[in-house]
């Protein structure tokens, strides 16, 4: 018998101009996805780019506090890292 073997993808690489905002409102991806507002923000900071780190200083959170809620939207989304939920957002959303 002959074993067949899927593989997947271990690199995803997403291109876009960094001086282009993304077009989403908390709004938006609070609906989708059942974000509360700050989750809907860490979300839009991520996927524009920004570290969990610079995410926190512009929330005024702790990074602490901004893993702990990137956990939540890590489950909220089913993904398990950040280039997956770009990938997501990036996907769902028109830009």
């Amino acid at each position: 018998s002959e074993m067949f073997y899927v593989t997947r993808p271990k690199v995803l690489v997403f291109l876009r101009d960094p001086d282009q905002a993304i077009n989403a409102s908390t709004d938006i991806l609070r609906t989708l996805f059942g974000f509360t507002r700050t989750e809907a923000e860490i979300v839009i900071n991520i996927t524009s780019g920004l570290s969990v780190k610079e995410s926190a200083a512009k929330q005024g959170h702790s990074v602490a506090t901004a893993r702990s809620t990137l956990k939540i939207i890590f489950s909220k989304t089913e993904v398990r890292s950040q280039s997956q939920l770009a990938a997501l957002v990036l996907k769902t959303l028109p830009f």
